[in-house]
C-alpha cells in the first residue's frame, strides 16, 4: 500500500510535506489562514529588470494596488499608491530612500518632500529649515560660543542685581547702615539695642499680657488680686446667667463653663476588636482601618472617641487618618470625615480623643457607628502598618446625677434604711432587708450553726457529735450483716463500702503490691484467674519472665504488643498441628496488617497451587484459604530461578516521550525527548509499540511510556492487514499499515513487526502483532 492517499469528506488532510509541480493554485475560500511564520515567494526563481515579487490587489477584474520588492531598486515598492496608518510609522532620517532618477548625489540622503520626484538633499539643509524649538542653538558647543559674546548688560535684571557674590561685595563696601531701610532689627546689633535699653524701665512699656513683666512681682501680687476676684471674671466661665446649687460642678457646654450636676459616666462603651493592620497598595481614597459596631445611644447623648496605635510602617506621601460616623444602622458612610489629623510618622504612637456631641440632632440618632480610615495625598502603593490599635467610643448620660439605680443589672425599687444591695442572680442586683438575724456566740474557732430559727455560734466537736460515719457521703450506710466487716474504698461506686474482716479473708484481692519476701512457688498447683485478669510485669520492661518448660498457648490468638520480637530459634514452624492431616489444605504463611483503608498484605504457600505467592488480600490472619486481590511487587538484588512464567507476553522498557501516548501507538526515536509517534511511511527511526500490559519491564522507575521491544502487543494498524503481513510506520500519527503485494520487501530496520490476525477494516484498529 505504498504512495497511498487518504481522503475524507469535505477536508484533504495532509500531515507530511505537500509538494505541487503545477504552474499554478487557486484557492476560492473566503479567508486564507497561514500558521507559517516565514512566507517565500519566487522560490528558486529569478527576478530580472523591473519585475516585482509581493501581493497584488484585484478589484472587478483589475489589479488595484501592488506590494512588491524591487530588486533593481533595492527597495518595496507601493505601486504609487499612499501608505496610511492609524499610529506611528518609525524610522530614521537615513533609511528614508525616494531617490529620482535624476539625482546623481549619495545614496539614502535624498528627502522626498512631496510625491512626486522632487526634494532636496540632506547636505543642502540648514537649521533655517528647522522650526525653532526648545534648544534654540541645537548643541551646548554653539550655545557656549555666542554666550561668550555676551555680557550683564545682554541680562535682564533679576532677583540677583549683581550676578555674583563678589560684584556685590564690592558693591555693598561703600554702604553703611544710614543706607539702610529700617527693618525689624531697628539697631542692627544686640549692643546698640542694650545701650539703649539701658535707659528704659517698665514705665516705658504698654501694657501686654504680662501685667506683672516677672515672676515675682507675680508671686507678690497676685495672691491678692485672686482673692478678691470671682470665678465668674474668667471669660468662658458664666455662672451668672444660672446660679449654681449645692453639689453641682463646672461642666463645659460648647460655649461655656456652667454649674451642672455631675455626669452619671459611662452609660455604654464598645472597643473595635481590631488590633493589628498591615495594609499595601493605599491610594488618595480612604482606606478602612478599624470599626466600632453600631450601639444604643441615649437621645441627647455625647460620645467621647479615643483612639491610639503604633506606627510600623507608614510610606512618606503626605497620610491622613479620619474618623467617620454611620447612624442609625444605616450602613451608610459619608465620603467627609467627621474630623482628621495629618502628619503621621513612622516608628512613634497616634493618639486622639474627639467628643462627638449628638445633642440635638435631627434626625433624632438611636444608634451610632464609627470608623477609623487613612488616605495619602499622592501614590498608589503606599504602605500603613499599625499595632497596638485601642479604638473604643464611650457614651456618657449627661445633666444627670449620680443615682444607683443607673447602673446596669441594678433594680432598686421601695427603698428602705438598712436595706442592702444582693444578687438575686448571676446577672442582677435588688434592694432588699437582710433575712438573717443571728445571735452569734464567739469564740475561738467557733462554726456558724443554724439551729432552727437563727443562725448561733458552735463548736467543732459540738457538731461532729451530732454525726455519724455513715453520714458521710461517700460512706454506704451500714445493714445487719456489716457486722466485724471492714471499709473498702470501691472506685466502682466512688464510695467507701463494707468488706469482709481480715480475720476472714480468704484470698487477697485488692492488695495491688503484695511483697512475698522471696520466690513465689507453686509447687504442685497453678495460678488460675477464674476472670479476665492479667499478669503484669510492673514496671513494664525492666524484668523478666522466664519460662524454664514449654509455654503452651490453648487459646485462639497470641497478642504481642511490643516494638520487637526476637527469637532465638533458627526455623519458625507455622500452621502446626496436634494431629496434622497426611495432606493440609490449609494456606500458611505472614501477614502484614496495612490499615483499615488498605488491604492486608501476605506472602503465604498457596496449598492449591503450591507455589509461594506475595500479594496483597482482604483475607485476614484467622481465614484458613487467602485469596489474592493483586499480586504484589517484590523487590531484590539478584533472583536465581530455575524458570520463570509470566502472565503477560511482551518485553518492554521505558523511553521519555514528548506526550502520553496510549497503548498500541507506533513510536519512533525522536521528537523532544527520546521517542515520539509515528508520521512517516516506512520511517526507518521505528522503535516499537507502546505495551498494554508488559510481561517484563525495564527501567521501571523511568518517566515515559513502555516501548514493546520484543513478543506479542496490541498494535494500531490503518487500513485492511492479513496474518503474517510485515507491518511498518504510517503517514497516520502513531499507526502501522500493510505494504501491497508489488511493493519491494523493505529493509529489515523499517519493519515494526507481523500481524498475527486478519482483518478488512479499513480503518484504525488494535490488531494483536509480534514484535
Amino acid at each position: 500500500m505504498a504512495d497511498q492517499t487518504v481522503i475524507r469528506s469535505n477536508d484533504l488532510i495532509i500531515t507530511g510535506n505537500l509538494q505541487v509541480s503545477g504552474s499554478q493554485i487557486t484557492t476560492n475560500t473566503d479567508d486564507l489562514t497561514v500558521k507559517d511564520r516565514l512566507i517565500t515567494l519566487n522560490k528558486d526563481g529569478t527576478l530580472t529588470g523591473t519585475q516585482l515579487s509581493g501581493i497584488e490587489v484585484e478589484s472587478s477584474g483589475s489589479i488595484i494596488a501592488t506590494f512588491g520588492y524591487n530588486t533593481s531598486s533595492s527597495g518595496w515598492d507601493f505601486g504609487g499608491a499612499n501608505i496610511v496608518n492609524a499610529g506611528a510609522i518609525s524610522t530614521s532620517l537615513t533609511n528614508l530612500s525616494d531617490t529620482p532618477a535624476s539625482y546623481t548625489g549619495t545614496a539614502g540622503r535624498y528627502l522626498k518632500v512631496n510625491s512626486g520626484e522632487t526634494g532636496v538633499e540632506f547636505d543642502t539643509l540648514t537649521t533655517d529649515d528647522v522650526a525653532e524649538g526648545t534648544n534654540l542653538y541645537y548643541t551646548d558647543g554653539r550655545f557656549d560660543t555666542r554666550l561668550a559674546t555676551k555680557s550683564t548688560t545682554n541680562l535682564a535684571e533679576g532677583t540677583n542685581l549683581y550676578y555674583t557674590t563678589g560684584r556685590f561685595d564690592t558693591a555693598f563696601s561703600g554702604k553703611t547702615t544710614t543706607n539702610l531701610t529700617e527693618g525689624t532689627n531697628l539697631y542692627y546689633t544686640d549692643t546698640r539695642f542694650d545701650l539703649r535699653l539701658a535707659t528704659k524701665s517698665t514705665t516705658n512699656l504698654s501694657e501686654g499680657t504680662n501685667l506683672y513683666y516677672t515672676t515675682a512681682r507675680a508671686n507678690t501680687d497676685i495672691d491678692a488680686r485672686i482673692a478678691t476676684t470671682s470665678v465668674d471674671a474668667l471669660n468662658d466661665v458664666d455662672i451668672t446667667s444660672v446660679a449654681p446649687a449645692t453639689g453641682q460642678i463646672l461642666m463645659y457646654n460648647g460655649a461655656n463653663f456652667v454649674a451642672q450636676s455631675p455626669a452619671l459616666g459611662v452609660v455604654n462603651t464598645q472597643k473595635s476588636s481590631t488590633t493589628s493592620v498591615n495594609l499595601t497598595g493605599l491610594a488618595t481614597s480612604w482606606t478602612d482601618v478599624a470599626i466600632i459596631s453600631s450601639f444604643t445611644i441615649t437621645t441627647n447623648g455625647k460620645v467621647e472617641i479615643s483612639y491610639a496605635s503604633n506606627i510600623d510602617t507608614e510610606t512618606a506621601g503626605g497620610s491622613k487618618i479620619g474618623l467617620f460616623r454611620s447612624i442609625n444602622g444605616s450602613g451608610v458612610w459619608p465620603a467627609t470625615p467627621v474630623v482628621e489629623y495629618n502628619t503621621m510618622t513612622q516608628g512613634f504612637p497616634l493618639g486622639f480623643t474627639h467628643l462627638d456631641d449628638l445633642t440635638g440632632s435631627s434626625p433624632s440618632v438611636t444608634s451610632v457607628a464609627y470608623k477609623i480610615a487613612v488616605q495619602f495625598n499622592s501614590g498608589a502603593a503606599n504602605a500603613y502598618e499599625l499595632s497596638d490599635i485601642n479604638f473604643t467610643a464611650t457614651e456618657f448620660k449627661i445633666d444627670t446625677p449620680d443615682e444607683l439605680n443607673d447602673l446596669q443589672y441594678v433594680t432598686i425599687t421601695s427603698q428602705q434604711t438598712g436595706q442592702i444591695l444582693y444578687a438575686n442572680s448571676t446577672t442582677t442586683w435588688i434592694n432588699q432587708t437582710p433575712t438573717m438575724n443571728p445571735v452569734l456566740t464567739s469564740a475561738t474557732n467557733n462554726l456558724l450553726r443554724y439551729n432552727g430559727s437563727n443562725w448561733v455560734g458552735a463548736t467543732p466537736q459540738a457538731v461532729a457529735a451530732t454525726m455519724t460515719l455513715t453520714d458521710l457521703g461517700s460512706v454506704s450506710s451500714v445493714g445487719a450483716s456489716e457486722d466485724g466487716k471492714l471499709l473498702q474504698y470501691d472506685h466502682g461506686t466512688s464510695s467507701f463500702i463494707w468488706t469482709a474482716g481480715i480475720d476472714v479473708i480468704t484470698e487477697v484481692v485488692d492488695d495491688t503490691t503484695p511483697q512475698l519476701g522471696g520466690d513465689l512457688d507453686v509447687q504442685t498447683h497453678s495460678i488460675i484467674s477464674t476472670g479476665a485478669n492479667n499478669i503484669v510485669l510492673d514496671p513494664q520492661g525492666t524484668g523478666v519472665v522466664q519460662i524454664l518448660g514449654n509455654l503452651t498457648v490453648t487459646g485462639t490468638a497470641t497478642t504481642l504488643e511490643v516494638t520487637n520480637v526476637e527469637v532465638e530459634d533458627a526455623i519458625m514452624l507455622l500452621n502446626k498441628h496436634s494431629t496434622q492431616p497426611a495432606n493440609n489444605t490449609n494456606d500458611g504463611g505472614v501477614m502484614v496488617q496495612r490499615g483499615t483503608a488498605e488491604n492486608n498484605a501476605a506472602w503465604y504457600w498457596d496449598e492449591t497451587d503450591d507455589r509461594w505467592v506475595a500479594a496483597t488480600t482482604t483475607n485476614t490472619a484467622a481465614d484458613v484459604n487467602i485469596v489474592a486481590t493483586a499480586n504484589a511487587d517484590i523487590q531484590a538484588a539478584t533472583a536465581y530461578l530455575t524458570a520463570t512464567q509470566a502472565q503477560y507476553a511482551d518485553l518492554a522498557e521505558i523511553y521519555k516521550s514528548d506526550a502520553d501516548y496510549e497503548p498500541g501507538t507506533v513510536v519512533v526515536f525522536g521528537g523532544d525527548h527520546e521517542v515520539t509517534q509515528c508520521n512517516r511511511l516506512l520511517d526507518h527511526r521505528v522503535a516499537g509499540v507502546v505495551s498494554t500490559a508488559p510481561a517484563y519491564l525495564m527501567n521501571k522507575d523511568a518517566d515515559g511510556v513502555a516501548v514493546a521491544l520484543r513478543g506479542k502487543v496490541p498494535c494500531k494498524v490503518e487500513g485492511p492487514v492479513k496474518k503474517g503481513d510485515l507491518l511498518v510506520t504510517n503517514v497516520t500519527p502513531g499507526t502501522a499499515t500493510t505494504l501491497t503485494d508489488d511493493s519491494p520487501a523493505p529493509a529489515g530496520y523499517c519493519v515494526i513487526g507481523k500481524s498475527l490476525e486478519d482483518n478488512s477494516n479499513t480503518g484504525i484498529k488494535l490488531v494483536n502483532i509480534v514484535v
